[in-house]
């Protein structure tokens, strides 16, 4: 077993994710370079410790005395952002291990991901990390950002703004740009990010390390990856059962499915893809969400994180403000394998009570054009799906709705408020601004039913 690891294998990465102290070896002036990235970065974002640049080249960067090497530090930082060229690499780990740095993040490419030459450097650079139990991200990632604690070590183009929301997702990618996508994404639709982790080739720490640390974090609703291949299914499948345990969604996108993405993946990150049927089975069997898109991915961790509240069943109440929405919105509900809801009778007389004569108070329900002149109608509406025994999921889908915007969003949000159950929200066309508003207030809200 690995030093620092639990009986499973998984590894605790304070150091590397909760660090208090860090140090950038290849620290450069230029914040717009690799190197330059993560110290103007974590300076920026507030890192409450010590971080410390490491170049031979300067003497300071932005007023900060810069050092020579890592055993030329005042003292032994948790963790050591390494982003200089691959020839340099080994050298400078054995300089991190004789200053007393337990994890570094490896920013550099070159490694097993380039053949043979780079297989063969990278499994010593793995046995020198294992040698000193020095817990490695990397090589060839794009780094690890912990914004609950303003550690922000991942060079994402996606986190130069400083308006990112900080919130309750973990998300860990064996791809670098991945997370960059995720991030930029979760900005636009103000869904707030707590772990944003790239693993790279995982020469030491892996998918399933990072996976079960984030889910241990209280702060952290919901854990999510983007996957191509695992080396230990046994310890994915334990890290999984962390998060479950204690009750939270874990999402993935499983890549690498054909022998043609798999061949891929082996060029990108090296990464062992399997088959898919397999890892499909075993994702099932542990409880695990798999998206079948980008989009999916986006829309199931949003719904999560945003509604904190878990589903008691399958069956779906469904309100729209168009018939054909809500054929298409039946269908992708049978298509993924839930079902619509047979809502009770008297909240069918009580829907009717108070719809138009040719709208359709059954599941699911069509307020047709209540929502042009009677937004209270539509909460009503809304608000007796959410209370029906039978209905486990309400489900909103509004199209091209223009009108009456602020009465709509206050009727959607005391809906959401009158029990446990999740309330999601769909926005197609209409007014831009509303699924930012819905989702701050606590209700998801998607483009569209289409996943």
């Amino acid at each position: 077993m690995n030093a620092g690891a639990d009986t499973d294998g998984l590894r605790d990465l304070a150091p590397l994710l909760k660090p208090r102290s860090v140090a950038v070896i290849g620290a450069t002036r230029d914040a717009n370079r690799i190197g330059g990235r993560p110290f103007h970065f974590l300076r920026r974002f507030g890192f409450p410790g010590p971080v410390w640049p490491v170049n031979p080249r300067y003497r300071e960067i932005d007023g900060v005395r810069c050092y020579p090497r890592a055993r030329d530090l005042p003292g032994a930082p948790d963790m050591a952002v390494i982003a200089i060229p691959a020839a340099g690499v080994l050298d400078a780990v054995r300089d991190c291990q004789a200053a007393g740095v337990r994890a570094i993040v490896l920013y550099t490419s070159g490694f097993r991901e380039t053949g043979a030459a780079g297989r063969a450097l990278e499994a010593e650079l793995a046995a020198l990390a294992e040698a000193k139990g020095t817990l490695l991200c990397g090589p060839n990632c794009q780094g690890a950002a912990n914004l609950l604690d303003r550690m922000q070590a991942n060079f994402s183009s996606a986190l130069t703004e400083k308006d990112m929301p900080v919130g309750p997702v973990g998300f860990v990618s064996q791809s670098g740009l991945f997370t960059g996508i995720l991030a930029a994404e979760f900005r636009d639709r103000g869904v707030g990010l707590g772990y944003l982790v790239s693993t790279g080739n995982e020469a030491v720490v892996d998918f399933s390390d990072v996976l079960a640390f984030m889910a241990r974090d209280e702060r952290i609703r919901v854990v999510a990856g983007y996957l191509e291949g695992v080396r230990d299914g046994r310890k994915l499948g334990a890290a999984i059962r962390v998060a479950r345990e204690r009750g939270k969604p874990v999402v993935l996108l499983k890549v690498g499915r054909t022998a043609e993405s798999a061949a891929a993946a082996a060029s990108h990150t090296g990464a062992m893809a399997g088959a898919y049927d397999v890892y499909r089975a075993a994702l099932a069997q542990w409880g695990a969400v798999e998206a079948d898109t980008i989009g999916e991915l986006f829309d199931a961790v949003e719904a999560f994180a945003v509604s904190g509240k878990t589903a008691r069943g399958d069956r779906i109440g469904m309100l729209t403000n168009s018939g054909g929405l809500g054929v298409f919105g039946a269908d992708r509900t049978r298509a993924h394998g839930l079902r619509m809801a047979e809502l009770a009778p008297e909240t069918e007389a009580a829907i009717g009570e108070r719809s138009f004569a040719f709208a359709s108070a059954s599941n699911p329900v069509d307020f047709t054009l209540q929502g042009l002149s009677d937004p209270s109608a539509v909460g009503s509406h809304l608000a007796h799906i959410a209370r029906d025994d039978n209905v486990d999921v309400a489900l909103a889908f509004f199209g091209v709705q223009k009108l009456h915007v602020d009465a709509l969003i206050d009727e959607i949000d005391a809906a959401n408020r009158l029990n446990g159950k999740p309330l999601i929200a769909a926005w197609l066309m209409g007014d831009p601004e509303a699924p930012r508003r819905l989702r701050a207030r606590g209700v998801p809200c998607m483009a569209g039913p289409a996943e």
